[in-house]
């Protein structure tokens, strides 16, 4: 579980298309992300830096075709 800045406020993130993995990203107005899925309770993640720009890399996954 992660600790909480006073006065901060998560909002949970949707996407608008469909993925077979269970995974939930959260956004605080801090700027900070924590994931939750099957092995994490809302973990912090960094991410990382790009040409000054701070990126994350996600990877998500759909069932295939028969």
């Amino acid at each position: 579980m992660t600790n909480n800045f006073p006065g901060e406020i998560w909002k949970s993130v949707n996407f608008d298309f469909k993925y077979s993995n269970d995974f939930k990203l959260d956004v605080s107005n801090y700027g900070r992300l924590r994931t939750f899925h099957k092995n994490s309770d809302g973990n912090i993640i960094s991410g990382s830096h790009v040409n000054g720009y701070k990126i994350l890399r996600l990877k998500f996954f759909t069932e295939r075709d028969k």
